[in-house]
């Protein structure tokens, strides 16, 4: 299996060992839970390049990944998703939209916020 941070150098996330080296770190939390059938919701998909980082790497066939934004992204169009990915519009620090998107997806086993990056916006997501 290629390890998420080779993954994440391939489709050019900055949390690879590029920059930041979260992969590493994120890959310690997830590696046992990989081919597991997860829910996992990804706050602040910039240009995508996390996202299909995620579905590379989870291998279930039956895992979910959403990703959310709150500006309008048409990443799926650069990028050659499964249909195991959703990716949709809406302010994470806002409690309506939270309440739909958890009654879409239900309960998430994984959460990663890389939204805002204003600490008010983290403590209210």
């Amino acid at each position: 299996m290629t390890s998420l941070n080779d993954l994440g150098v391939l489709y050019g996330t900055d949390k690879s060992s590029n920059v930041h080296t979260y992969c590493d770190y994120y890959d310690k939390l997830f590696s046992s839970i990989r081919s597991e059938q997860i829910t996992f919701i990804e706050a602040g998909v910039a240009g995508g390049e996390s996202i299909i980082m995620w579905d590379s790497y989870f291998s279930h066939p039956d895992t979910r990944i959403y990703g959310v934004d709150i500006h309008q992204r048409d990443i799926e169009k650069r990028w050659d998703f499964s249909n195991r990915v959703k990716i949709l519009q809406g302010d994470i620090t806002q409690p309506n939209f939270v309440f739909d998107l958890f009654n879409l997806t239900g309960l998430a086993d994984v959460f990663v916020d890389d939204a805002s990056h204003y600490s008010k916006d983290q403590k209210d997501t």
